[in-house]
Order: structure tokens, then sequence, then C-alpha cells
């Protein structure tokens, strides 16, 4: 038995050793003139890896690096660990720096013998960022890096070096770089269509719009003409227009006709009350009372929070109210009303409906009647609170002698037809001295 336990450890070790020395001898590693000694460097930075011992790793592969630069690629992989790990540790500002130039420049070494041009470069610009993003000294340095990773294939850039690359622009203004709104636009647009293409979050988006805002004096024609221009290509694009939308409210560019387009592109594809009512106002302003009314009518309809269906409800009774709509638009009040009652201007907006009603209701064959529709207005006022317009309605009150004439007696009911169609209790005027 002592003996096959001695038969199996024996096997167990050729294995090894006989993997071991295949994988030195694989084609993919290129061993140097003294491949003993790059062999023996290559095993100790491994085992020193493996134990997360990057200090004492850092001699051996450094060896490698220099005497054996186009062993395999994987030596520049595992370098970077090493060099990252090591940085990140070291507490003294000298050796750190000095191992983050060491960093950056075996990333150029990589290139010279392995290529990979497009990935290696946005690899080394990303590690340059965290580096020096707060040393002026580098900035310059850092936009060149950053312009010739961007110069190669979109399908290399890194995520994080997106919005990195839009600092890194506002850096390089911050020590007099001369790109000028148009340079900066340019990148900026970019750099959009990258974010837009990788599916990246908003955030991503809003932190470049923010950066692309310190350093370009925007306003509405500048969204307009320019920032809007890839969305005007494709007005479909959920995600442009969007983009549209931020910054016409960050600006207050409401009007502009490129945010009604946009706003109209998410509302149909993301409904939200919110965007429907703001669409309904824009559109009450300039006239289009139909798209007006659609818009009231989804905002109504979307909402879900009581108060801001009751907000919405209120703007689509002073829409009908300015058409000329008074049954609509006291049907809308009312609905206001029922869902939030403590929106007492909408007791105001019926107040002047009636106001406003008192020549078109005028029957002519009875001063009461025709001035009950006061009354009816007053009681509105009255609920609304708003005392001059109670007190204004007051005054057009019938007067106690024409109650007299007429053979009638306060507090007894009227009903007023026309529109209005509801009873109201006469009152008389105040006397006035």
């Amino acid at each position: 038995m002592k003996m096959l336990f001695y038969v199996f450890q024996l096997l167990l070790f050729t294995a090894v050793v006989l993997f071991s020395m295949s994988s030195y001898a694989q084609p993919h590693f290129k061993w140097p003139a003294d491949s003993a000694k790059a062999k023996e460097m290559h095993a100790l930075y491994m085992d020193a890896l493996r134990q997360n011992d990057h200090k004492n790793a850092l001699n051996p592969i450094q060896w490698l690096l220099k005497e054996a630069p186009d062993l395999n690629r994987s030596i520049y992989i595992h370098s970077e660990k090493i060099y990252e790990n090591l940085i990140f540790s070291e507490k003294d500002s000298i050796i750190r720096q000095a191992l983050q130039l060491k960093q950056l420049e075996m990333y150029d070494q990589r290139i010279k013998y392995f290529n990979d041009r497009g990935k290696v470069m946005n690899r080394k610009a990303y590690a340059a960022y965290r580096y020096f993003k707060d040393r002026p000294d580098k900035y310059s340095k850092l936009f060149q890096l950053f312009e010739k990773a961007f110069s190669f294939s979109p399908q290399h850039i890194l995520k994080a070096n997106l919005v990195a690359y839009m600092n890194v622009i506002r850096l390089y203004q911050s020590i007099g770089g001369q790109l000028g709104d148009d340079g900066v636009l340019e990148r900026y647009h970019l750099i959009s269509s990258l974010i837009e293409a990788r599916g990246l979050a908003n955030k991503a988006q809003d932190v470049a719009d923010r950066l692309l805002i310190s350093m370009v004096q925007i306003d509405c024609d500048m969204i307009e003409n320019e920032l809007s221009r890839f969305y005007r290509e494709d007005t479909s694009n959920i995600v442009l227009a969007k983009r549209i939308i931020h910054l016409c409210l960050t600006f207050d560019c409401k009007a502009l006709p490129v945010f009604i387009t946009a706003a109209g592109t998410v509302q149909q594809t993301e409904p939200s009350p919110a965007l429907a009512l703001m669409l309904a106002v824009i559109q009450d302003k300039n006239g289009d009372r139909h798209k007006a009314e659609k818009y009231h009518l989804e905002a109504v309809g979307l909402s879900t929070d009581l108060n801001k269906k009751a907000k919405a409800c209120y703007s689509l009774a002073v829409h009908y109210q300015h058409r000329g709509m008074k049954i609509k638009s006291r049907a809308a009040a009312l609905e206001c009303l029922k869902y939030d009652p403590g929106q007492l201007k909408a007791y105001k907006l019926i107040g002047d409906l009636y106001w406003t009603s008192a020549e078109d209701c005028k029957i002519g064959k009875s001063p009461t009647y025709d001035r009950a529709v006061y009354i009816a207005a007053y009681e509105m006022y009255k609920k609304a609170g708003a005392i001059s317009m109670m007190e204004k309605a007051r005054q057009q009150f019938p007067s106690m002698d024409t109650i007299f004439y007429e053979e009638m007696e306060v507090g007894q009911n009227l009903h007023l037809g026309c529109w209005i169609n509801e009873d109201v209790i006469l009152q008389k005027r105040p006397y006035v001295n």
C-alpha cells in the first residue's frame, strides 16, 4: 500500500514538471537567450503575485520588461496590476509619482511589442487621468493623451473615459487651452454620441452637460442651432430628445421649437403627466388649442397623485376659459376641487366665469333676474376668499327698490338659466349713503 502511494506521488510530480515545462515551451512565450534567468524571473513574480505580494513581484517583472519585453503580453497585464497596487499603498509622494510614470511607460512598451494600440491607449489615458487630474502641470499632457486615445476606433473607448475626457477638456481650458467654443462643442458631440452608443445611464450625460455648461456660454439660440444638431437628424431618438429637454429646462428655453418636438417625442414614447402639462401650457401660449387640449387631457388622465391631478384639472379649466367654453371650464374646475378641495382658486375661476356671463345671460325682462348672476359670482368668490371681487360683485346686486318693484323678497330662491343653470338666494345691493 505504501509502495502505491509513492508511485502515485512520483507520477503526480512528473505530471507537474511536464506541464510546467510545456507551459514555458508554448509558442506564445518568446524566451530570450538567457531563458533560464527569464524563467526564474517569471516564476518569482508569478509566485509573488499569487500571494498578492506586489512589492516582491516588482523587481522580477521589471527585469522581464527590460530584458524580455516581447516575452508575452501577460507580463504587461500583470505589471499593470502590480503597479496599481503599489501606487495605491505607497505613502511617499515621490516614490508614488515615480511608479506612476513607470506604469505609463509600460503601456507604451506594450504597444511597441504587441500593438493593441486602441485598447492600450485607452487604459493608459484612464490611468493618467487618475494620477494627473489634480496636477495642473500635467493637464496639457493629459489632454494630448486623451486626444490620441479618442482618435482610434470608438469600440476601444472605455466607458469611464467618456466623462473623464469631458473633464480633461475642462482642465485643459482652465490652464489656457485654446479650443474655443467650436472645439469644445465638437468634442462634446463626440462624447455624447458615444455615451448614447454605449448605452450609458443618463447620469453620464448629465455630467457631460454640466461640464459643457461650465466651459461654454449657452443660450437658447445655441441649443436650437448647435446643440440639437444630432437630434434634428433623428427626431425619434429618445435619448437625444431627453438631452434637449434637459438643456432647455436648464436654460429656460421651453419656447424653442426643438423643445416642443423633443418633448412630444418623449411624451409619445414615455408618457408622463408633468411633461404633458408642460406641453399643454406651451401649446396654449402658441395658440394651438387642439394640441393644448389633448395634452391637458393626457395630464389629467395620467396623474395618479390627487394634488397633481387637481392642478392639471385647474390648468384645463383655464384653457377652456380662454376659449370661451364656459361649461367645460366650470366642469374642469369642479373636478379640480373634487381631487383637492384646497385649490380655492378654482372657485375664483368659476366666479369669473359667472361675472363675465352677465351680458350673455341677460334676458332684459327682469333687472332682478339679470343681476342675479352677480350673486352666483359672489358666492364663488366668497368660497375662494377673494374679498375684493366679493365686494365688486355685491355692488352689482339688484337694489332694494328694484326687488320691491318686481314684488320679490330678499332670501327667496331664484333660478338662473342660461348656461349657469343654478339656484341662488336673492340678496340686495348694500346701501350706500
